[in-house]
């Protein structure tokens, strides 16, 4: 960069491009196109990994951007809302690297992601949740999501999460690694083994826990319809009756 300096950094309102203007080609390049160069003081130097920051609540989202903006090796060119918002900011702003709350109004950010990452393949996405439930979780990975952290985890561990994830690596929180990985595990050969999807698998997973379909709609954002047909379809492949043989496989150990 000339003179060895980066302008200074602002922050944006919701949708707004920093510092004005539609994004050049080169700012606009994938994390994989960002390329040392050297200026003229004969520092090295590359260019900030530009971040898009989406969450509904102003005071929260305003906190997330000054502590992103504080990195050096990171920029937030934009805000949104809403997951609606989102993606057209995406299309407008071509980021590298998008940041999304999970619980957003109107779609998700799970939802925001399956939607906008195969529009944008080289675009990066992390997901910032409250939420602790494995099977939520494993959604998002499902859903193309690079990286994974909890609300409840310190400043140090979001920055070092966008970073990773701009950087081309998945990241999954400390706080849930181990055990995610294992359940991730377990669902993968319990999909091989008895043909469950995803969503029939996650489901079924609660009913051990003596849940309602609306108390696991209301877990895991489905409709209770949805919930029923899930559990419906789960239980004709594993060829139980009823959801107390249903809650007696899981717990007998009969998914692994």
């Amino acid at each position: 960069m000339a003179g060895g300096r980066r302008p200074a950094r602002g922050e944006p309102s919701a949708g707004e491009l920093h510092g004005g203007g539609e994004p050049t080609e080169s700012r606009a390049e994938p994390w994989r196109a960002c390329v040392e160069e050297i200026s003229p003081d004969g520092v090295r130097d590359c260019p900030p990994r530009r971040v898009l920051v989406v969450d509904d609540h102003p005071v929260v989202r305003q906190g997330v951007v000054a502590l992103l903006n504080a990195d050096p090796s990171l920029e937030v060119v934009g805000q949104a809302e809403s997951a609606e918002e989102a993606l057209d900011v995406v299309a407008r702003l071509l980021p590298d690297v998008v940041l999304l709350d999970a619980r957003l109004p109107g779609l998700s950010g799970v939802d925001a992601a399956r939607t906008m990452l195969p529009e944008h393949p080289r675009l990066r996405a992390v997901l910032l949740t409250g939420f602790t439930n494995q099977g939520v979780l494993l959604d998002a990975l499902d859903a193309g999501i690079h990286g994974l952290v909890l609300k409840e985890s310190d400043a140090t561990t979001i920055v070092a999460a966008v970073r990773a994830v701009a950087s081309g690596q998945q990241f999954i929180d400390p706080l849930v690694e181990h055990r995610l990985l294992a359940t991730r595990e377990h669902r993968r050969r319990a999909r091989q083994r008895y043909g469950l999807t995803p969503a029939e698998l996650e489901v079924l997973e609660m009913v051990p826990q003596g849940l309602t379909n609306s108390e696991i709609s209301s877990a895991l954002g489905l409709s209770a319809n949805t919930v029923k047909t899930h559990l419906a379809h789960a239980m004709r492949k594993l060829e139980v009756r009823n959801r107390a043989e249903a809650a007696v496989f899981v717990l007998s150990g009969g998914l692994s």
